[in-house]
């Protein structure tokens, strides 16, 4: 889990927390029911002209799934 995931989204974050927690791109877009493209956007850098930046709403939803599985994990060892 990021550190600070508190600190929003960012490429990199994404990309962090996508590896640190052992998601695929194709499990976290279809919880989030982006298409391919989209998320893969997500993660372009941001100066890159095809980037879009995933929404806070998105990220929140995102971050706190990973949050609620972990704690799903420590309580159901």
């Amino acid at each position: 889990m990021l550190k600070n995931p508190e600190f929003g989204y960012t490429p990199d974050n994404l990309r962090r927390l996508l590896d640190e927690n052992n998601l695929s791109q194709k499990e976290a877009r279809e919880y989030l029911a982006k298409g391919r493209n989209t998320f893969s956007r997500y993660l372009y850098d941001i100066d890159n002209h095809n980037h879009v930046s995933m929404s806070h709403r998105d990220w929140l939803k995102l971050v706190d799934s990973i949050k609620d599985s972990a704690n799903h994990i420590k309580q159901n060892p």
